[in-house]
């Protein structure tokens, strides 16, 4: 299971082979961290409310997760099935009001769009992404921060020269980064557990 491209970042083996990620990443009232669970292996989440993505294999319990799928949860016990889990987890440590806050636990900081996309469209706008990229098991993790009348709205990368998939979890305010099986409204999925 690799983690890297971010100084710091490595994995630390608990009990029973499960692998977590340090130190963990804190921003915007949010405390993120990586844990890999081998095959029916649990992990405790006690306190607020935990966003929790599957990356790779799939949760049991407390409700069947399946990979690239997510699910909100608090104080739970989370069961891996016979192929493990690799999940990415969003703990709310209960600041709400905080949108874009510095990044700690890494050495990981915001940039403006136009660093990344050099057009006229995002003069001005407020909207900010992580950098470097967290590399976790071939997937590249990164926030985005989209301010007020700011919209992303649902987007598609397999025209791209390098076509690659998007994995969205909102995890403040109200927009448009959401989880979308289509590229419709109707199809809007959240769940709660």
């Amino acid at each position: 299971m690799n983690i890297g491209n971010v100084e710091g970042l490595k994995w630390s083996e608990g009990k029973d082979g499960i692998l977590i990620s340090e130190p963990a990443i804190r921003t915007s009232g949010y405390r993120m961290i990586a844990v890999w669970l081998p095959h029916r292996m649990k992990y405790e989440l006690h306190g607020n409310d935990s966003i929790v993505v599957a990356l790779r294999g799939h949760l049991t319990e407390p409700s069947e997760l399946k990979t690239l799928n997510s699910f909100i949860v608090k104080n739970a016990i989370l069961k891996s099935g016979s192929d493990g889990a690799l999940l990415w987890i969003c703990e709310d440590t209960g600041d709400n009001k905080i949108m874009k806050d510095k990044i700690l636990g890494l050495p990981l900081h915001w940039e403006h769009i136009r660093n990344l996309i050099p057009t006229r469209e995002f003069e001005g706008k407020d909207m900010y992404y992580s950098r470097p990229q967290i590399h976790l098991d071939g997937y590249r993790i990164n926030f985005w921060y989209a301010g007020p009348n700011v919209r992303c709205g649902i987007h598609d990368h397999s025209d791209e020269k390098v076509p690659f998939l998007e994995i969205h979890t909102q995890l403040r305010g109200f927009g448009w980064m959401e989880t979308f099986r289509e590229k419709t409204m109707k199809q809007l999925k959240r769940k709660f557990l």
